[in-house]
């Protein structure tokens, strides 16, 4: 878990490699470029990256007294495929088409849970125990949501099926 938080705009894209997450936008907006697509998101919106991949990104709402806040959930593989087979005993919804990163509207569910991860953060003997837990029920809402069929494939996809999509 990554909570970050910005305070300005900037104006020249920053290039790096995201990895497999859940982003859940608290505040602000940004866009991100990956390849020749374009995609924004901004304060009650969530963004799943499907694979660790190359991309530019750049805050476009941010102030110090209205910062870029964000809460950045790792997604592991592992952890994905073993929830899979619980939320789909037979088999996953098939995947209409595979992309690096899909953006929708925050489910508020989920972000329930995301707070509570955050809130287990201030107390670390809680955390060692219940993290864990709140992190599947974030997984398995993502998996019985609109991105379920997307979530379900990120133990599977590759940096190559993502480019011939």
């Amino acid at each position: 878990m990554h909570p970050v938080r910005v305070s300005q705009t900037n104006q020249e894209p920053i290039h790096y490699v995201q990895g497999s997450s859940l982003c859940l936008v608290a505040q602000g907006a940004k866009v991100v470029m990956i390849g020749g697509e374009s995609y924004a998101y901004e304060a009650g919106q969530m963004a799943v990256y499907s694979i660790d991949v190359p991309m530019a990104g750049r805050v476009t709402r941010a102030s110090p007294s209205q910062p870029y806040l964000l809460l950045m959930i790792d997604l592991d593989p592992e952890k994905v495929a073993e929830l899979v087979l619980k939320v789909f005993p037979h088999g996953p919804p098939q995947l209409r088409e595979a992309r690096a990163l899909y953006v929708g509207d925050a489910d508020a569910n989920i972000v329930d849970a995301a707070v509570r991860l955050l809130e287990l953060a201030e107390r670390p003997a809680e955390a060692e125990l219940l993290a864990p837990l709140v992190r599947d029920e974030i997984l398995i809402r993502l998996l019985r949501g609109p991105m379920g069929s997307r979530v379900a494939q990120i133990e599977g996809l590759t940096a190559d099926q993502v480019a011939d999509a």
